[in-house]
């Protein structure tokens, strides 16, 4: 079987050899006489077969099944958490559904003196008075401003008929 090296060992550092060919490259590096281009790679490969043959001497499990239950557990606590949580999302969310339409259904409404007026003829009737009243005071307020704006005036063109 003859069988090149040099192509093999390429393969092998690009990540795509078989697994036949990894074996055939461990029983290389495996032979006492190589070249010495190969020594790097031999002693690669000697550490690869000496942590496969190496057993767990100390006795203790890396996963001892009381942590593997625990885990277990926890992930269905997990679940069951975000269950829960999305079920109380929904019944806020419903809540707050039921709450606003609630107030939609009583949208026109006036406060008077603290007494809720809920007649919406009434209510519209009230706003209504309010707002003109509101609109007198602000046309008794802006008079003095027009007579400013009259002198004004006035002022302007006296200073327009002496200047030409």
């Amino acid at each position: 079987m003859n069988i090149d090296i040099e192509k093999v060992l390429e393969k092998y550092y690009a990540g795509t050899t078989s697994l036949e060919e990894e074996k055939i490259l461990r029983d290389f590096f495996a032979c006492e006489n190589l070249n010495e281009n190969y020594l790097a790679e031999k002693f690669l490969f000697e550490s690869f077969c000496e942590e496969r043959q190496q057993k767990d001497t100390s006795g203790v499990e890396l996963f001892p099944k009381s942590i593997q239950k625990s885990r277990k557990n926890s992930l269905n606590r997990n679940k069951w958490m975000y269950f829960s949580s999305g079920v109380a999302a929904c019944l806020v969310f419903s809540i707050g559904i039921i709450f606003y339409q609630n107030e939609q259904n009583n949208a026109a409404y006036v406060v008077i003196n603290g007494v809720r007026i809920n007649d919406k003829e009434l209510a519209i009737g009230l706003v209504n008075e309010n707002l003109s009243k509101i609109s007198a005071i602000m046309d008794r307020g802006l008079a003095p401003i027009d007579k400013v704006k009259k002198t004004e005036n006035k002022l302007d063109s006296i200073l327009y008929s002496i200047n030409y």
